[in-house]
């Protein structure tokens, strides 16, 4: 099933098994809710609301199946202040794998885990169309906090209206180079061959850890504006967007 399922059934998920209610996870606090891809709900029992601004988990689901599980696992115990392997996290990320499964066999959907420290949490799958990203505005907000993924985002979107004209932003905090505000950033250094990412970005994201793990990126601690002249290339990316999907000229980035 194509992508284009989604476009014309906006609420196709209805039709689909992953959309009927499924056996509640017994555990203490955690409820489920699904969600249909148009951003409809389907009644599930008991119902619950959740907070303005909850935690966020955003999946790359590829053909029914959870991507990049072991990060998932340690982000999410981190913002819990717990163990990896503690039985909340566990849970949530059963919830998330169990609805992967009724999902459409494509390679590319965003799956969407919005929970809080009480363990209520939803999750949904929408579908993910890369945003088309050319030119980049350099802004500095040296008090932006968004060291844990969250639902409120409206300091990154005070950020991104300060784009004049271009495609996004790198948020400049502190002097030092951090993020978009919807990608980790990585620059190519000609002179050692390698691609170097901030040591502080705003998000340590989920894909960004495995490419650290798997030595594709090196961190680098002092990142600034006037060190943009020693790299040629740039790349965005994040738990959808893929390594080398997007990437662009430095002079992209506008100051």
């Amino acid at each position: 099933m194509s992508t284009a399922f989604f476009s014309s059934h906006p609420t196709a998920y209805a039709q689909l098994p992953y959309a009927r209610p499924s056996p509640r996870i017994v555990a203490p606090k955690l409820r489920e809710m699904h969600t249909l891809c148009a951003g409809q709900r389907v009644k599930t029992s008991p119902p619950f609301s959740l907070p303005m601004s909850c935690y966020l988990e955003t999946f790359l689901v590829a053909h029914r199946h959870l991507v990049r599980v072991p990060e998932h696992r340690q982000r999410l115990a981190r913002t819990l202040r717990c163990a990896p392997d503690s039985p909340t996290v566990s849970r949530l990320l059963a919830l998330a794998a169990h609805e992967a499964l009724g999902a459409p066999d494509v390679p590319r959907l965003r799956g969407r885990l919005v929970y809080d420290l009480h363990g209520e949490a939803s999750f949904s799958l929408v579908p993910y169309t890369p945003r088309r990203i050319e030119t980049l505005r350099l802004v500095h907000d040296d008090h932006i906090d968004y060291a844990q993924k969250r639902t409120d985002r409206s300091a990154l979107d005070a950020c991104f209206a300060r784009r004049c004209g271009a495609d996004d932003v790198i948020i400049v905090r502190r002097g030092l180079l951090t993020d978009t505000t919807v990608a980790n950033l990585a620059l190519f250094d000609p002179h050692t061959a390698r691609w170097y990412t901030p040591a502080a970005p705003l998000l340590a994201g989920t894909h960004r850890a495995a490419l650290l793990s798997a030595g594709v990126l090196t961190p680098h601690p002092r990142l600034t504006p006037s060190s943009l002249v020693y790299f040629t290339r740039l790349r965005l990316f994040n738990a959808l967007l893929g390594w080398g999907e997007c990437e662009l000229p430095v002079e992209a980035i506008l100051p």
